[in-house]
């Protein structure tokens, strides 16, 4: 099992922890937004993996055509 919750830890693993609140109330707006920028590319390559997985064939050109109607209508 990748990730186990009890009743016991402080928050169920579709919230944030309170400790993990504070750490953003923290952060500059910089920081977020630095933070929101590394997620973002993240899930661009994750997505990009996904779809070479589903289609090996696919070109660099078509694979950024699908990443960016990806980014635009949020499905591929």
């Amino acid at each position: 099992m990748l990730y186990a919750w009890s009743p016991h830890l402080s928050s169920p693993p579709d919230r944030p922890s309170p400790e993990q609140i504070a750490a953003w109330k923290r952060m500059t707006f910089g920081q977020k937004l630095d933070l929101a920028d590394q997620l973002r590319t993240s899930a661009l390559l994750l997505h990009e993996a996904w779809l070479r997985k589903q289609d090996p064939n696919l070109s660099d050109d078509q694979i950024r055509e699908r990443l960016r109607e990806y980014l635009l209508n949020g499905a591929a």
